[in-house]
């Protein structure tokens, strides 16, 4: 499935060929201005500004992908609690005891096959968002004692505790369906966002003279 930013990055390309068409267009084959100044001036402004209106819709993609995935972070540090019924987190208050022993005590295999069975029962609410809470403060507390002790999970720890993660993102869901994204795909996200922004700064200022403007700019600047 195309998204906006492929999407968009695509008609850029086209753009930039029409562009460069265009531009072609003015010169005889021997390289001379087929019309005068002024109207050879006005054809390519014209060209640009076609070229800049598409090249605004990319970056403005690219933005909204970047406001978008910066409000889904923020989104997921907000409290779960505010997502539970009064009775529902009466529920998770009475159950919240049996489940922190658990979570704490189980060696950290058996608590991931438990997280596991609890997601494919269909856990309610109350019950996705004790589990999930209690759970991830157990990783939690495995990670920093890991680093504690000068190094940091290996082996079969840290595959449990992948998985059990795994699962907490899984019951959290339940708990709130649109609260937030997971840092790694907010990463990619972000990191795909900008390399777009920047890519198509690169392609449509080395295509209008821009970037070559603004390099004899600097040579005439900085020469001795």
């Amino acid at each position: 499935m195309t998204d906006l930013i492929e999407s968009t990055s695509e008609e850029v390309t086209a753009a930039l060929d029409k562009f460069e068409r265009g531009k072609a267009a003015l010169y005889r084959p021997d390289g001379t201005m087929k019309y005068s100044e002024a109207e050879h001036n006005e054809l390519l402004i014209t060209l640009t500004e076609r070229l800049h209106g598409v090249a605004e819709r990319a970056h403005d993609a690219a933005e909204a992908e970047i406001a978008t995935v910066q409000r889904l972070e923020e989104a997921r540090h907000d409290d779960p609690v505010a997502h539970l019924s009064a009775s529902e987190l009466a529920t998770a208050n009475a159950r919240a005891l049996f489940v922190r022993e658990d979570c704490e005590k189980l060696p950290l295999r058996e608590l991931a096959t438990r997280l596991r069975g609890i997601a494919a029962a269909g856990a309610d609410k109350a019950t996705a968002f004790v589990w999930s809470r209690y759970a991830g403060m157990r990783i939690d507390g495995e990670a920093e004692r890991a680093a504690a002790g000068g190094g940091s999970l290996a082996g079969d720890d840290r595959a449990h505790v992948e998985a059990i993660r795994a699962e907490v993102v899984r019951l959290a869901a339940l708990v709130a369906p649109d609260n937030g994204i997971p840092e790694a795909e907010a990463e990619r996200r972000l990191k795909r966002a900008r390399e777009a922004q920047r890519a198509l700064h690169e392609r449509v200022s080395a295509a209008d003279g821009s970037q070559e403007a603004l390099m004899t700019k600097m040579r005439a600047r900085y020469s001795f």
